[in-house]
């Protein structure tokens, strides 16, 4: 089976959201940046993009089926890259290095003295 041609855009386009992933991994973890801040605009852009793409109607054919095919693109780029921000800041370290943690559940529920004595009846 031969795939029909199509123009160089049409790949970029489609590799768009692969690429900005791959650059938000690099900025993630060789550089050390959060991108957490990104995601509430990756999310935005996903409700603006979804319109138009369901406005279209999934159009396969018509006259605005490439302005469709690229806001589908935007849109489940930016939705997959928000789960992906979300996914990774979902367990972030929120304290500072060498702070500790004063979890209630961890001490004991009483307390006593170390040079306190406790007398028995001796039985």
């Amino acid at each position: 089976m031969h795939l029909p041609p199509h123009p160089v855009w049409f790949w970029l386009v489609l590799a768009g959201p692969y690429l900005a992933w791959l650059g938000l991994w690099v900025i993630v973890n060789i550089f050390e940046v959060s991108v957490k801040p990104l995601a509430p605009w990756l999310w935005a852009g996903y409700f603006v993009f979804l319109v138009p793409y369901l406005f279209c109607g999934f159009a396969i054919s018509g006259r605005h089926r490439t302005f469709c095919r690229i806001s589908g693109v935007v849109a489940w780029g930016c939705y997959s890259i928000a789960f992906w921000i979300k996914r990774r800041y979902t367990f972030e370290t929120l304290r500072g290095q060498g702070a500790k943690w004063y979890l209630p559940w961890s001490g004991a529920e009483f307390s006593i003295a170390a040079r306190t004595r406790i007398l028995g009846t001796g039985r």
